[in-house]
């Protein structure tokens, strides 16, 4: 079935629309669309669920560049296993995984492999900041 893009356009803002307000969002939830007036109380409508501690919801102003340099420098050299769930995993070995083009502030990315025999470790890490992202390697022992 063929629909005219008048009609798909019509649809597709009334399901935006419906996104916020109304009792069926409930806090926290993915319901609420960022920066609308109706989930302004909303924990969960900025970048940061509210449920996850390693991220950062905060404007380019307040962001704190040392910390977030001095996260990103300490997963260098991590196993695998510890790598907190909110940081992506962009390599792991030969293999590229596919990731989003997120780019908010203190987003982590990281590279793993086993360099040395002793499991997979952390061995880069980008992290974004307000004047770009910057990237740290593990050095070669």
């Amino acid at each position: 079935m063929k629909l005219p893009l008048a009609t798909l356009v019509a649809m597709l803002l009334a399901l935006g629309a419906g996104a916020c307000g109304g009792s069926d969002a409930e806090p926290g939830s993915n319901a609420c669309l960022v920066g609308a007036a109706d989930c302004a109380d909303d924990p969960g409508s900025g970048m940061c669920p509210p449920d996850v501690t390693d991220c950062v919801d905060t404007s380019a102003d307040d962001f704190d560049v040392e910390a977030a340099r001095a996260r990103a420098y300490g997963l260098l050299g991590l196993y695998r296993s510890d790598v907190p769930e909110a940081v992506r995993i962009a390599r792991i070995g030969d293999d590229e995984l596919p990731i989003t083009d997120d780019h908010r502030l203190g987003r982590m990315t990281v590279e793993i492999e086993d360099t040395d025999g002793s499991g997979l470790r952390v061995v880069a890490v980008v992290v974004e900041l307000p004047d770009g992202a910057e990237t740290y390697e593990l050095a070669p022992t």
